[in-house]
């Protein structure tokens, strides 16, 4: 990932938590789906990471260049390990309502 400079959601969370781990900064992935607008607006399944700052984990990223991510992000897995996702994998359905921009 690093030396193609490509990737999707995975890689990009993966080489984010192992730069971190290795500057000593506690990481771990996360798994969910994220809202993404356009034409024909949905939940893709997507993944980012969180970061432990001595108090609380903090959400990044890395994909889309945010820390403290947006509302859009729902989250079901925590960790590499975490399967819990797979619970609802083919079975979620949501439906957006209402989609309203702030300026």
């Amino acid at each position: 990932v690093l030396e193609n400079k490509a990737g999707d959601c995975t890689e990009h969370t993966l080489l984010f938590t192992t730069l971190a781990r290795a500057a000593g900064i506690p990481a771990r992935e996360v798994g969910g789906v994220v809202y993404v607008g356009g034409d024909k607006p949905s939940f893709g399944w997507h993944a980012w990471a969180e970061v432990y700052d001595g108090e609380q984990w903090v959400t990044v990223d890395p994909t889309f260049n945010q820390v403290r991510i947006d509302p859009t992000h729902i989250k079901f897995s925590e960790g590499s390990e975490d399967q819990a996702y797979l619970n609802v994998a083919g079975k979620l359905k949501v439906k957006v309502l209402e989609v309203e921009k702030r300026k």
